[in-house]
């Protein structure tokens, strides 16, 4: 995937690879509620593909570029689509902070 500018991802804020479970989880929650423009109401429970509002195939990408832009990494096209709740998101960038942070690809996934 190649970042763009877009509403969602025009921003300089990043999201700290490294840091704790907990403090990645928090970021991810706070991209996804601007990214998606959600209100506190919107974010009861987890937030997941077609069931947050705004969270459909279109939201899914925008938060996928802005996501690469907030890492400064490029997310292997094939793991996208697993992309699909902040705890997928959340877990995929624990797993794959070292390759995403050293800015080489994350190894592909098994199917």
């Amino acid at each position: 995937m190649t970042p763009h500018k877009d509403t969602a991802t025009d921003t300089s804020a990043t999201i700290a690879l490294g840091t704790s479970a907990t403090s990645l989880r928090e970021q991810v929650l706070a991209y996804i509620e601007e990214t998606l423009v959600l209100t506190c109401q919107d974010l009861i429970g987890e937030p997941q593909f077609g069931m947050t509002p705004g969270w459909d195939s279109v939201g899914h990408m925008n938060l996928m570029i802005g996501l690469e832009t907030r890492i400064g990494a490029e997310l292997p096209l094939e793991d996208v689509p697993a992309l699909t709740s902040a705890s997928a998101i959340v877990d995929y960038l624990l797993l794959h902070s070292h390759q995403l942070a050293g800015g080489t690809p994350a190894p592909q996934s098994a199917s």
